[in-house]
């Protein structure tokens, strides 16, 4: 699943996302917005909060939040980051590689399975499982 849609899955599972479209919310800037996230549940959302991380960290500048119908026939999240560099990929796995005690190719699925946690939008499934090979011989 991309970034993007666990993005918004986590927001809205945790009730941070709030729709109001007959009665819009007043930011402080006096902009009207007909949704409204609270940015403080993140905070008790460890894997939401992760997601959120994963785009800022990916170098986005904005996050936007896209919603019709109350979320129930549209939602997307995107944001303007530019993901991991090949080197960052492999330092990353590398890591996780070692965290997980990995020592040959049958340790993939163990290796796949936390690196799809935790590079979750920052890089796509096949460089992964392509570098997670190579690393593993």
């Amino acid at each position: 699943m991309e970034i993007n849609r666990q993005v918004a899955r986590g927001l809205l599972s945790i009730g941070a996302v709030f729709l109001r479209p007959q009665e819009p919310f007043t930011w402080a800037s006096g902009i009207k917005s007909p949704i409204y996230c609270d940015n403080r549940l993140i905070l008790t959302a460890p894997e939401v909060r992760e997601l959120v991380e994963n785009a800022i960290d990916a170098g986005a500048s904005a996050i936007v939040l896209e919603v019709q119908h109350g979320g129930l026939t549209y939602l997307r999240i995107t944001d303007n980051g530019c993901g991991m560099t090949a080197e960052e990929l492999e330092a990353a796995l590398k890591e996780i590689i070692t965290e997980t005690g990995a020592t040959s190719g049958k340790d993939m699925g163990k290796v796949m399975g936390v690196a799809s946690k935790k590079l979750a939008g920052l890089a796509e499934g096949r460089a992964i499982s392509a570098k997670v090979k190579e690393l593993l011989g």
